[in-house]
């Protein structure tokens, strides 16, 4: 099955978490012997459940299974298996389903991608898979899950649904889990407006997602050239406005019910490769702080 074709296949990220921290404490020696251990538990577990590697990414591991459920219960082997031993080690899970290309060997495709998300949003000990993986399972029951919020992961302009795999069973020490979306779905409708330079740009629902910089393929161009030509997005996330930054200057946020730059009571926050949440009111200049921007300022309040 390595034809350059598209398969349906679970795609599973393993990543051992705090290896960093280990190497600092233990020092390289020691740490990679543990590290390199855990690896081999891991990558033992995978074939033992029809799993076929793909590789070692540091302290990651690559791998795809014909089917979801062959790679569920390889997911919550890995952990049990870690958990038998007392290792001081702990690994997070991230899996997806679906229409991967298989060629020379490795994997490629979004469902790769978004399988990256998963393992990436996953804490020590846990198995977080998307929606489209659960759905694949024969027999869901056999396995013991909760249904998290949609979230918005990067390169995806939808949700994603997302689970997690509770392979302790009924774990007496599980954060309870109160839904954000369940809460938020009962508020009114809301919405974000962005002016600039006479043009006005709504954020709401319907239309979750901005995009500003100084690219043409931007929503909403902005004409200085201190602003990067894809400077920041700004999303819908459960009742909020957030500006994720993706420049190379940075986005200064003004926080001021007044919409005055230069206003003593003015509060500026810097935001550099992160996300922000935007307040009630204020002002976003991209690039520079807005006392130094006036002409190319970004004028935003809930309505």
């Amino acid at each position: 099955m390595d034809d350059s074709t598209q398969h349906n296949i679970a795609i599973l990220f393993a990543d051992v978490a705090g290896s960093t921290q280990l190497y600092d404490t233990l020092g390289d020696v020691r740490a990679e012997f543990q590290i390199s251990g855990c690896l081999s538990t891991m990558i033992a577990v995978v074939k033992g459940n029809q799993g076929h590697m793909v590789k070692n990414i540091g302290d990651e591991i690559l791998c795809h299974f014909p089917n979801a459920n062959l790679a569920a219960s390889a997911a919550c082997t890995i952990q049990e298996t870690l958990a038998d031993k007392s290792s001081d080690l702990k690994v997070k899970i991230g899996i997806n389903f679906g229409p991967t290309i298989l060629k020379q060997g490795d994997v490629f495709g979004d469902t790769v991608n978004v399988a990256a998300r998963m393992v990436g949003l996953a804490k020590q000990e846990q198995i977080i898979v998307t929606g489209s993986f659960y759905d694949s399972l024969v027999n869901p029951d056999n396995f013991n899950q909760r249904k998290l919020d949609p979230l918005k992961v990067k390169g995806k302009n939808q949700l994603i649904d997302i689970h997690e795999i509770l392979w302790k069973g009924d774990d007496t020490e599980l954060t309870c889990f109160i839904s954000a979306k369940s809460i938020l779905e009962t508020k009114k409708e809301w919405s974000v407006q962005l002016k600039y330079n006479g043009i006005n740009c709504i954020i709401n629902r319907s239309h979750p997602t901005v995009s500003l910089g100084r690219g043409n393929q931007c929503d909403t161009v902005i004409h200085s050239q201190q602003a990067s030509r894809q400077h920041a997005v700004i999303i819908s996330r459960w009742g909020k406005a957030v500006l994720q930054d993706k420049s190379t200057n940075g986005t200064f946020v003004t926080l001021n019910a007044n919409n005055m730059p230069n206003s003593k009571s003015s509060n500026e926050v810097f935001v550099h490769m992160e996300e922000f949440a935007l307040p009630e009111t204020g002002i976003i200049s991209l690039g520079a702080p807005a006392k130094d921007n006036p002409n190319d300022l970004i004028y935003f309040q809930y309505l």
